[in-house]
């Protein structure tokens, strides 16, 4: 019966597959945040073609719908940093789907400016929140050797989201739908509430809350019972060695070193620009003489772009190392703002060669963010914040990243009708300093345990951290 003795398989093995099943439906609803998120920031590039004429906006108050979900964010990411701490990422992920199911039906249903403005301040709430747990909660879930792939995986599914609102608003650009557009959010918002209930809690969190069995049960549901064991046995006593409170944790060299750092790439990230191009590509695309459908068409081609370059970045991230790939995407994404600006200076844009070249340098500029600044800052921020105090931490990145998107893109369109070489040699300018800072202080952290690396930083204390940077490489 050599045929039966093939399909015989010990309970190890089968309790393996199954959590190898399993886990790629936990981190789809993990990540499920992203894609309501990318869905919620691209859709009004479209729909605010038809909002300003509706509601005869002038650019001030375009840039309040546009900026109003940024605002919530940044009230709502050091907020639900602490209440992560006390209460766990999950229950959060279900706030935040809450959040866009009201924000997505009321921004649809919304009689006028001010009301669009306060659901879209409300769409931001979610934003904040799911910011700040979904990448926390994905690196605490996910293996070390692997871990890059899939925290990427919540950029993956932003651009997925932003490409189905491009997608859905070409489709009711014709009617000019905007309420339609915001209404089709709904849809994915009610799945992440109902794809919470499904989702283990942090097993890192678990522990800290003195929930050794429950951290086990949950590191089971995302790899094998050994390797659940092992990992379990790590955290634990990393853990019962760090328990600094937040103050000392602030008084040390090291943790305040990994903190402007983590700061600092929260703020180039959106420096660089990538925020203005997701939000006035259409708006941009106009000035390059296409109409409105045409300009909604080639920005949701381009964020196709987008979901390719995310995708294949998750392949390679954990084999080359999160540097090599920011060094790489701050050159081109700079060099890409450098040719647009020149091709609004000198007025190219009314040739064929100019328009075209236009499109190419945005294509350029969110391929290279999607494979480098996009994904891989929401990777390296959990990865190089200290275990405790993880999540409040994060809340004050999420702050800076939002905070950042705020300033830039609600300046941006009077920035750019005051002139292109101010907009667009900004942030070729913010690429260039960005790739001098990730050079000379950001340490590699690629297939390494969290706790290996926050180890591995506080050996490696120093004592002029701008004159080199901590060594955690492979």
């Amino acid at each position: 019966m050599g045929g039966e003795d093939e399909t015989v398989r010990t309970a190890p093995e089968i309790a393996t597959q199954a959590a190898r099943r399993f886990v790629g439906l936990i981190f789809f609803f993990g990540a499920l945040e992203g894609l309501v998120f990318g869905y919620d920031t691209g859709v009004v590039a479209g729909a605010l073609l038809f909002i300003r004429k509706e509601m005869d906006l002038n650019p001030a108050e375009q840039g309040m719908v546009v900026g109003a979900l940024l605002l919530g964010s940044l009230i709502a990411a050091p907020i639900s940093g602490f209440l992560s701490n006390r209460f766990g990422a999950r229950p959060m992920l279900g706030l935040a789907g809450i959040f866009f199911l009201i924000g997505s039906l009321g921004a649809a249903l919304a009689p006028g400016p001010l009301s669009l403005i306060g659901f879209r301040f409300i769409l931001g709430l979610a934003v904040g929140v799911g910011s700040v747990q979904v990448p926390v909660y994905l690196a605490e879930l996910s293996p070390a050797a692997s871990r890059g792939k899939l925290t990427s995986l919540y950029q993956l599914m932003t651009a997925i989201g932003i490409f189905l609102a491009y997608a859905i608003g070409y489709l009711f650009a014709q009617t000019e739908n905007w309420r339609a557009m915001f209404g089709v959010a709904a849809i994915p918002a009610l799945l992440l509430v109902l794809g919470v209930l499904i989702l283990p809690e942090s097993p890192r969190w678990l522990v800290r809350s003195g929930r050794g069995d429950d951290a086990l049960a949950s590191l089971r549901r995302t790899r094998g019972a050994d390797e659940a064991e092992r990992d379990l046995a790590e955290i634990e006593r990393h853990a019962a060695a760090t328990r600094p409170s937040l103050r000392a944790m602030l008084a040390d060299p090291w943790v305040r070193h990994v903190l402007l750092i983590a700061l600092a790439l929260a703020a180039f990230q959106q420096a660089l620009g990538i925020n203005t191009i997701v939000y006035y590509a259409p708006t941009i695309l106009n000035a390059a003489g296409f109409g409105d459908a045409a300009a909604i068409f080639i920005g949701g081609t381009l964020q196709a772009l987008s979901i390719l370059s995310t995708f294949l970045l998750g392949r390679v991230v954990d084999r080359l190392g999160r540097r090599i790939l920011l060094l790489t995407g701050a050159l081109v994404m700079a060099s890409s703002m450098v040719l647009l600006g020149g091709i609004f200076h000198f007025d190219a844009l009314a040739s064929a060669f100019g328009s075209g070249t236009a499109v190419a340098c945005l294509a350029i500029f969110k391929a290279a963010f999607s494979a480098s600044w996009g994904p891989i800052v929401w990777i390296l921020l959990p990865e190089l914040l200290p275990m405790h105090g993880r999540s409040t931490a994060m809340g004050a990145c999420v702050f800076t990243v939002y905070l950042a998107n705020f300033v830039i893109s609600s300046i941006f369109p009077v920035l750019l009708a005051s002139g292109s070489t101010a907009a667009f040699g900004t942030f070729a300018l913010f690429g260039l300093i960005a790739f001098i800072f990730v050079l000379r202080l950001l340490p590699e952290t690629s297939r390494r345990t969290l706790e290996e690396i926050e180890a591995a930083g506080k050996q490696a204390r120093l004592d002029h951290p701008t004159a080199k940077r901590i060594s955690i490489r492979r």
